[in-house]
């Protein structure tokens, strides 16, 4: 199962993009954004070397930090949301990790819309977490709208996006819809054809 590593260089890809009014927010709060990316880095250091619970605790750390300087709805809070819950999934607390994951995703839709790439990570971590929790009915369109903009984003029949295609038709059979899992396959081995696979 493939988790997102800790995403830090979110951040700045962020503040890059948002309106100006959040920009300058943003660079009014230079310290607590310092402080913010600061905590980050140490714990993907410490998430490298798989110590995942003192990455969390830092993340945890800056996750406060975040919600007190912009507010719990804030675009800067997602990165941070995104990291803790890649944490919580490498701890196998699936619940606490879509818990997060749920936050997350309204503010990024909200900033850059319902279809944007950005919204690949979390997307995909929180319909595995939801599959690893059995909830396969809430994963389903989840994991469609993933592939949706994988498609769009990279081409209907990139093979990067075949894991994604995979997990599809693993949820619709898990779900016993064989009749949906059927073209999901047929196309993961269309995909893997042109790929030399």
């Amino acid at each position: 199962m493939a988790f997102v590593v800790l995403a830090l260089a979110f951040t700045p890809a962020l503040l890059s993009q948002q309106p100006s009014a959040q920009k300058s927010r943003a660079s009014q709060s230079s310290a607590a954004e310092s402080k913010i990316d600061d905590l980050s880095a140490q714990a993907a250091a410490l998430y490298k070397k798989g110590k995942y619970t003192q990455a969390g605790a830092l993340l945890e750390q800056a996750l406060k930090l975040a919600e007190d300087t912009y507010g719990p709805k804030d675009i800067q809070v997602a990165p941070v949301l995104n990291n803790l819950s890649s944490v919580y999934m490498s701890l196998e607390r699936w619940d606490d990790a879509v818990a997060l994951l749920e936050r997350a995703l309204p503010i990024e839709k909200a900033a850059f819309g319902p279809d944007d790439p950005i919204l690949i990570d979390a997307l995909s971590n929180l319909a595995i977490s939801l599959k690893t929790l059995g909830h396969l009915a809430e994963a389903e369109p989840i994991q469609r709208q993933l592939v949706s903009i994988e498609s769009k984003d990279k081409g209907p029949e990139n093979p990067d996006i075949a894991p994604d295609i995979s997990t599809l038709g693993e949820i619709y059979m898990g779900e016993k819809k064989f009749a949906e899992a059927e073209p999901v396959f047929q196309r993961l081995l269309r995909i893997e054809k042109k790929d030399g696979g």
